[in-house]
């Protein structure tokens, strides 16, 4: 049977994919036709099943002002921080998270005491450098773990914002080590590569835009990280990175709680990640990112130097 009604805030292309996923997921219904400007969907379904396929629709963003259940900030944090079993597998990410970052400290202590004693000015100059580090990985491994569960059902402009997020971000945090201690070029390529890869597999839930947006978002952002560190070499540049790097992880929590907001939870069924699998990818990425800021080749002017 074909039933019409109206979406809003429509955008673009993605939004007439994301509608027509999440139309598909009701045995039998089919989206007939959805025109942008007015925002008339037309959709082919059980009569049963109609004011839940739109409900649906309007739970992932295309519904009027007002609609839904509120999802403030304090309601997510006590259902990840308490028992609430719908947050179930965001309370996994943080405990994988918060457990791959005690490793990885430990893994980056043990390999400053077994090899790196001879590196001169290791423990005053790249310890406290390999501790952002770590709480870099941690924070977003974390949050692209959380979009994982995401990239097929979001809005245009929230993947938009995803991907340009999540390429800042990495890009900044990363050029911003490997710029301190290793230069302007190698920071930069390093901030480039992780912030454009990042991005744009970030963006691809909302097509070519979001790509885009997070390939530009990575590019400036490894570079402009890069060059802040070279040019703080002189001023206390330790206390000025901390500061990026907190705001840096406030601003992916702010992401997944826009996530959350948009799409809801991660479905229990889909979440098949073990902590074996966090940790090793937030091993081997810091491993890589601290032989490269160790050994790696380095400028003139460098920290420490």
């Amino acid at each position: 049977m074909e039933k019409a009604f109206i979406a809003y805030n429509l955008t673009c292309e993605s939004c007439r994919e994301v509608i027509s996923r999440t139309v598909a997921k009701f045995p039998g219904a089919g989206l007939k036709s959805l025109d942008l400007q007015s925002g008339a969907v037309v959709v082919d379904c059980a009569e049963s099943d109609f004011e839940s396929l739109k409900a649906a629709v309007y739970e992932k963003g295309y519904g009027p002002a007002g609609f839904g259940p509120k999802k403030s900030v304090r309601d997510m944090v006590q259902g990840v921080l308490g028992n609430d079993s719908a947050f179930a597998a965001e309370r996994k990410i943080l405990e994988y998270s918060l457990g791959s970052l005690m490793l990885v400290f430990a893994v980056e202590l043990g390999l400053g005491l077994m090899f790196f004693q001879n590196v001169a000015n290791f423990w005053p100059v790249y310890a406290p450098l390999l501790f952002l580090m770590a709480v870099a990985i941690s924070a977003s491994v974390a949050a692209v773990l959380h979009l994982s569960f995401f990239r097929t059902g979001l809005s245009c402009m929230t993947g938009m914002m995803v991907g340009m997020t999540i390429g800042m971000s990495s890009g900044f945090m990363t050029g911003a080590l490997i710029g301190a201690t290793n230069g302007m070029f190698v920071g930069s390529l390093a901030g480039m590569f992780v912030g454009m890869a990042l991005g744009a597999w970030a963006g691809r839930c909302c097509g070519v835009m979001g790509v885009m947006e997070g390939l530009m978002a990575g590019l400036m952002s490894g570079t402009m990280g890069a060059m802040l560190s070279v040019m703080m070499l002189r001023e206390p540049i330790l206390p000025f990175l901390v500061v990026l790097f907190a705001s840096c992880v406030a601003i992916l929590v702010g992401l997944s709680y826009a996530v959350y907001k948009e799409a809801g939870h991660i479905p229990q069924e889909t979440f098949k990640v073990t902590f074996y699998d966090v940790a090793a990818v937030s091993l081997i990425v810091s491993i890589a990112i601290t032989l490269l800021m160790v050994f790696g080749p380095k400028s003139a002017v460098v920290i420490g130097v």
